[in-house]
């Protein structure tokens, strides 16, 4: 070896690696809390939002539907001293009516857009985080066991050498008393 490691506390290695796991696992949660966030806004985008806009697209048509048949009734009343109705409320219903079925038809083309979109940036979403998936699930576990087995090492270390003591500095065999206590 080139020299010695000079490892003056095991303790701080241990430390050292309990932070790495807690780091490790903090991440993790942190990585799964916002994949149920992106998959819960993948499945509104992809599913709730084209079924609510279909159903509502079939709302505004029947809508528009039944304003054409009210001003039709309407512009079909004879006319009175001479003129003809002037079915004011019939034609804002109708145009109201056909405003909403054309917002609708809109909303339905923004959420096609949408799904496009979010699977474009789901994609570079996991690939911009797929090197950090890589350091969590196998550099930072394979350093938590590099660590253990260093403090393994070092504890078995600390165990084989022998203590460095003046031969007058031996401890007390039990029921002797201490060299003080003899005089």
């Amino acid at each position: 070896m080139a020299g010695s490691a000079q490892v003056r506390s095991v303790e701080a290695i241990a430390r050292f690696r309990a932070a790495l796991i807690q780091f490790r696992e903090r991440v993790q949660g942190s990585l799964e809390g916002l994949d149920g966030q992106m998959r819960r806004a993948i499945d509104w985008i992809e599913h709730n939002q084209p079924s609510y806009w279909k159903q509502a697209i079939r709302a505004a048509e029947d809508a528009v539907h039944h304003a054409r048949i009210d001003l039709e009734r309407c512009l079909a009343f004879p006319p009175i001293s001479g003129e003809h109705p002037s079915c004011r409320e019939e034609k804002a219903t109708l145009a109201d009516a056909r405003a909403r079925l054309d917002y609708c038809r809109g909303q339905r083309e923004r959420v096609k857009n949408w799904q496009r979109t979010i699977d474009h940036e789901v994609f570079e979403y996991q690939g911009r985080l797929s090197s950090l998936r890589s350091l969590l699930e196998s550099d930072l576990v394979m350093a938590e066991g590099d660590l253990a087995r260093i403090i393994r090492r070092l504890d078995e270390y600390t165990i084989e050498q022998a203590p460095l003591t003046q031969p007058n500095e031996l401890p007390p065999v039990l029921g002797d008393a201490p060299p003080d206590a003899k005089d």
